[in-house]
């Protein structure tokens, strides 16, 4: 049975509901320095009373084997090195840090540590990115050639007071994870991205309206992401729809469920015209999307503590996704200029 002490409702709560669910995770404990949200929760939860705490400090003196951050990004140094210190192994919600070279300082800070890190990239926890990767592995669409993908929401993840609105927190906040699919779907690294921000002239004053990005990975897969308000049009999943094109085929997920679109073209006496032959693809179907993938990481960081190995997420694994937001903001400051990656 792994403990989990959770910190930050706001985020947080989602992971301490799933802890709830799960036969093989005992929730330790929450904290929050809102009473009534601690109060709130704790209830819902059946979290006894000397398990809500609203002292980081009292609560890493508490037993737990694993501390899950989510809390706001510029307490993800501190916290992380309070709890390594602790002797705890530690789950931090993305981003890494608010800052390139934060990140850095926090990856060999947590280097010094005989302790497990993992970033809370979950999405790619999903059947349906694993089984995109599967199926991009396993060379079922040929060389991949570009990949398509659009987020499209009615509200960006953060609110207008919130801390980052001024660092475009949607994307360390939200499109690291689309940064991280491609990552982990293809195995190719992001080599360089540019990110035009656009605003039509009906959107509000004070609010972004989204970003048009292009991206290229190493192995040159070039990458047309899109990620706005869903005015007037259908909203898509927080995974959004990815298409990855290859030279024998293609792989459309939509987001929803695990089952992974096939498409590859048959033979025609008219060369004029493309005929397809479109099927499912699903090699794992374990109900997992949204935040069930949560638990999934937490399996993932212990069997990897249990077995001696790597796990998932870990800062190095992380790099890629993460350094790409960083170069994502530093494109749209630029005023859309290409930005190389950072590769360490």
């Amino acid at each position: 049975m792994t403990s989990l002490l959770v910190v930050g409702l706001v985020r947080g709560a989602a992971w301490a509901r799933e802890a709830a669910k799960a036969r093989d995770i005992q929730l330790a404990g929450i904290v929050d320095l809102d009473e009534e949200k601690l109060g709130r929760v704790g209830d819902e939860l059946g979290v006894p009373h000397a398990n809500r705490f609203a002292s980081f400090e009292a609560a890493l003196a508490a037993p737990a084997d694993v501390v899950v951050l989510a809390v706001p990004t510029p307490l993800h140094k501190p916290l992380s090195l309070a709890a390594l210190e602790a002797g705890r192994h530690v789950i931090c919600e993305k981003p890494l840090a608010a800052s390139l070279e934060e990140g850095r300082e926090l990856r060999d800070a947590v280097a010094t540590y005989d302790r497990r890190y993992m970033i809370g990239e979950q999405y790619r926890f999903a059947d349906g990115v694993e089984n995109l990767r599967r199926a991009v592995q396993s060379g079922l669409i040929g060389r991949v050639g570009y990949i398509e993908h659009q987020f499209l929401r009615m509200h960006t993840p953060s609110r207008a007071a919130h801390w980052a609105h001024d660092l475009d927190s949607a994307i360390p906040e939200m499109s690291v994870h689309h940064f991280d699919m491609w990552w982990y779907a293809t195995g190719q690294r992001i080599v360089e991205i540019r990110a035009d921000p656009f605003n039509p002239s009906w959107n509000p004053p004070g609010r972004r309206f989204g970003y048009s990005m292009r991206a290229t990975l190493e192995d040159g897969t070039h990458v047309h992401y899109l990620a706005c308000r869903a005015e007037s049009r259908p909203q898509t999943s927080w995974h959004g729809v990815i298409t990855i094109v290859g030279d024998e085929g293609a792989l459309t997920w939509d987001g929803n469920g695990p089952a992974v679109t096939y498409s590859r073209r048959l033979p025609s006496p008219d060369p004029r015209q493309q005929q397809l032959a479109v099927g499912p693809v699903s090699y794992v179907n374990n109900g997992t999307v949204g935040n069930a993938t949560m638990n999934l990481m937490v399996r993932e960081l212990v069997d990897a503590i249990r077995e001696g190995r790597p796990h998932q997420c870990d800062v190095a694994d992380n790099w890629p996704s993460f350094a790409t937001a960083m170069a994502a903001l530093e494109s749209v400051r630029g005023g859309g200029v290409p930005v190389k990656v950072a590769a360490s």
